[in-house]
């Protein structure tokens, strides 16, 4: 149904403008909910696929690691070829 039709339906039925508007924001707050508790789900299922594929990884003595630069994590605090990674360290 057009929107159109669908606002003059609506005049028709609730002749006071104060009601129909108290619906139009009852109707608004469902469907926000409705919307909240479906992204929720959808957050839930993408976590659940990104959790499958990723695995645990083991450190052991004598390992290199490298540890994330938190001070450049922003994209305004580094430029092109600066390096976002300390390291390389050596696991005791």
């Amino acid at each position: 149904m057009k929107p159109v039709i669908a606002m003059i339906q609506g005049e028709k039925e609730e002749p006071n403008a104060l009601i129909r508007r108290m619906t139009k924001v009852v109707e608004l707050s469902e469907n926000r909910d409705k919307l909240r508790d479906n992204f929720i789900i959808y957050q839930s299922k993408m976590k659940f696929f990104f959790d499958r594929k990723s695995k645990e990884i083991e450190f052991n003595v004598a390992d290199l690691v490298l540890r994330w630069n938190t001070g450049r994590e922003d994209n305004c605090n580094h430029r092109n070829f600066d390096p976002l990674w300390y390291g390389p360290f050596r696991i005791f």
